[in-house]
């Protein structure tokens, strides 16, 4: 069966991966009719019941994360938080997984580059790769990405007349370190 991407109350049952699980639940009778019931309902464009049930599931999970930022609940001692500690453990670990990935990227382009004798491309692409890492919001990983390659490609920068992009860089980084500082502080 294909899904329709664009509905929103449409999930499909696996992941992009092809990974799912099955759960097998009891309801009261009156809810099965109710769930049937909304199912036949045209203007909701659920196709079974398990599009109904993975969309209450995805809407209640949004409701508990709502409900906690609103009550400012701590959720370090709860099932929740420990949940949300580990998925965010897991994305710091891609996070720096990425970063990885960028810097060897980065290293094999430019050793091609300066292999070839070709310090001007070679540096291009740093500056492209800075642009790049610009974009990204303010915080940690922004800061670490062009701290590293600073220190990693400062010197074939400044030899390439690129000296007052690395002052207004670093002068940046530093801007930023010290606003990630203060608002660090502020929230203890």
């Amino acid at each position: 069966m294909s899904y329709d991407l664009m509905n929103p109350a449409i999930i499909p049952p696996a992941d992009d991966q092809g990974h799912s699980a099955k759960v097998t639940v009891r309801v009261q009778p009156d809810w099965l009719r109710e769930i049937d019931m909304t199912i036949k309902h045209n203007g909701l464009e659920y196709c079974n019941r398990g599009d109904f049930i993975r969309d209450a599931i995805r809407r209640h999970f949004q409701w508990i994360e709502t409900w906690m930022r609103d009550h400012d609940e701590e959720i370090f001692g709860s099932l929740w938080g420990k949940i949300k500690l580990i998925l965010n453990s897991f994305e710091q670990d891609r996070y720096q997984q990425g970063f990885a990935a960028i810097m060897t990227s980065l290293r094999e382009r430019v050793n091609i580059f300066m292999q070839r004798d070709a310090k001007i491309e070679a540096v291009r692409h740093i500056l492209q790769a800075i642009h790049t890492l610009k974009q990204m919001p303010d915080g940690y990983w922004r800061n670490t990405h062009l701290t590293a390659i600073l220190g990693e490609y400062k010197e074939m920068l400044e030899s390439s007349d690129k000296v007052s992009i690395i002052k207004l860089l670093t002068q940046e980084i530093e801007e930023s370190n010290a606003e990630l500082d203060r608002e660090g502080v502020e929230e203890i």
